[in-house]
């Protein structure tokens, strides 16, 4: 079974959030994958506001991004954090895939 790491952005409140990444996580699921999205666990223990948990964050999500085999970036409209994941995962030359908020693949050669 293929894993896939969501990269999606922690915003808005926290209920709405998880409601989101939960969204995307089925769809993973529902297309035979495996999905974990991180920022689902590490905001419950990690505090988002403080640069050093922040940093701990990324810390943990690069060691999931080695183990997956592609990555969903969700959204358009991408934090610093997830940045940094991209760049990562580029660099690993990991299958990027872009999904909008309602899941609707588009071509992310645009985002740098």
């Amino acid at each position: 079974m293929k894993t896939v790491y969501i990269c999606s952005k922690y915003c808005g409140t926290t209920k709405k959030f998880y409601i989101k990444a939960n969204i995307f996580c089925r769809a993973a699921c529902d297309a035979g994958c495996l999905p974990f999205a991180p920022r689902n666990i590490f905001f419950q223990f990690l505090d988002e506001e403080d640069k050093d948990e922040r940093e701990k964050c990324l810390e943990l999500s690069l060691e999931l991004i080695k183990k997956a085999d592609e990555i969903w970036v969700i959204g358009q409209d991408f934090t610093k954090l997830m940045e940094e994941e991209i760049a990562f995962a580029k660099t690993l030359d990991k299958k990027i895939r872009y999904f909008d908020c309602d899941m609707e693949e588009y071509d992310g050669r645009h985002i740098r």
